[in-house]
């Protein structure tokens, strides 16, 4: 995870992204999904458990589609367990 600037609404913003080896500048979002934080909660938990993926998606207020989408993307990276 890294601070890269990045493209939103127009303007040029730092965001956190996940740096990955076929991804060297970096994703901020998977499916509208900000991927450094949804990172950290998985990680939190284990192996992404439901707890602390409810709790993500209800602070960012996204849907369980997007976020399990975002979730197949870190572990096709190998960044979570598969």
């Amino acid at each position: 995870v890294a601070a890269r600037p990045g493209v939103e609404d127009g303007w040029i913003v730092r965001r956190e992204v996940v740096v990955t080896a076929a991804r060297p500048r970096g994703v901020w979002r998977v499916d509208g999904v900000p991927v450094a934080p949804l990172l950290r909660a998985a990680a939190h938990d284990g192996r992404g458990g439901a707890r602390a993926l409810a709790a993500f998606a209800r602070a960012h207020g996204l849907r369980a589609d997007a976020i399990a989408r975002a979730l197949a993307w870190l572990r096709r990276e190998g960044l979570l367990p598969g």
